[in-house]
């Protein structure tokens, strides 16, 4: 049963509000996923069993805030599944579905670093595995994530082209408010071309924003979990350094391009996610000089968690930025079918 332009537009609203609050509970779960990380220890007379486990869970406000918002980053693709079923966004539910999916590996395999990390069993590599299982199914579903907002934005605007012809009382009418439309994303004369260029760019960026996440969970989880350190010499974080080089210049050229070109909402979420690679990397210095490892002090522990929290907020700002060329790219290639 086909649905109204109204109804439609009340529900992509909704999907959109869905997904904002799903995308602070991500930057929650990291953010006290660190602070577990660096902070937490199991109590050593926690036995290996699963009432022992989930005692150790219970009675740890840490775990239980970090569960909670875990708990609520997955569950909030539940009430999106039906919505897109009905705006008919086949691989953005599918997407979803996806995202759940592989979270519910995440909560396993936080379970299993707890159990690996009892001192009955204190199986040091079991329980690294299981934790790096965990962090890297939480980045998938971050990625699934964004991959169906981008189907969902070029839903929207073809709902507003829809709605465009249906209210318009003349074909001059119909032809201003799409021209207007239009002109709202041409962007002081850029040509589609250029647009998909830049957002051929946030790929390549979110790649490099990959690489450093995984690195980077590989120096926390195989070099520094225990009481080893590591310092700025170090290759995995030469490399690391470098791949952090090349996202700020991947993120300063599009913000510049998009300054140039009047892109104001791609080149403000580029400004912001510049900034934070910038604060990320001194939490990141902060660490390495400090010590460079989880027995180096509370200063050393602060700088691992800035590093950590700051970067996921540079690649949620990236993220938004791209989606600001998608929703360009997307009117300009559907009004731009329809030309006065």
């Amino acid at each position: 049963m086909a649905i109204s332009i109204e109804e439609a537009k009340k529900i992509l609203h909704g999907i959109h509000m869905d997904l904002y609050l799903q995308f602070f509970f991500y930057w929650g779960t990291i953010a006290m996923g660190m602070v577990v990380n660096y902070y937490y220890e199991l109590p050593f007379t926690t036995p290996s069993t699963a009432f022992g486990i989930f005692n150790a869970i219970a009675t740890s406000p840490i775990i239980i805030t970090h569960g909670i918002f875990g708990v609520l980053s997955t569950g909030m693709s539940i009430p999106i599944f039906p919505a897109m079923r009905k705006l008919g966004l086949k691989r953005s539910s599918w997407l979803h579905v996806g995202a759940f999916s592989v979270r519910m590996g995440g909560f396993a395999g936080g379970i299993l670093f707890l159990f690996f990390s009892t001192p009955a069993i204190n199986q040091e590599t079991s329980g690294n595995i299981a934790s790096f299982v965990m962090a890297s199914v939480f980045m998938t579903a971050v990625t699934l994530t964004f991959l169906s907002r981008i189907y969902i934005y070029r839903k929207d605007i073809e709902i507003e082209y829809e709605s465009i012809k249906k209210t318009s009382k003349s074909s001059e009418e119909e032809s201003k408010l799409l021209k207007e439309e239009l002109d709202k994303e041409m962007f002081e004369g850029i040509k589609l071309p250029n647009l998909q260029t830049i957002l051929d760019l946030s790929y390549a960026n979110f790649v490099v924003y990959l690489f450093l996440y995984f690195t980077g969970m590989y120096i926390n989880i195989w070099i520094t979990s225990g009481v080893e350190t590591i310092n700025i010499s170090n290759p995995y974080n030469i490399f690391h350094m470098i791949v952090t080089t090349i996202n700020f210049g991947f993120s300063f050229f599009i913000m510049v391009v998009a300054f140039i070109y009047g892109m104001r909402r791609t080149a403000i979420f580029s400004v912001g996610a510049i900034a934070s690679i910038i604060v990320s990397s001194v939490g990141g210095l902060v660490f390495l000089v400090t010590g460079g490892g989880r027995a180096s002090g509370s200063l050393t522990l602060i700088g691992g968690w800035v590093m950590s929290m700051v970067f996921m907020l540079a690649f949620f700002l990236s993220y938004y930025a791209a989606l600001e060329v998608v929703h360009a790219i997307s009117t300009i290639k559907i009004f731009g079918e329809h030309p006065e």
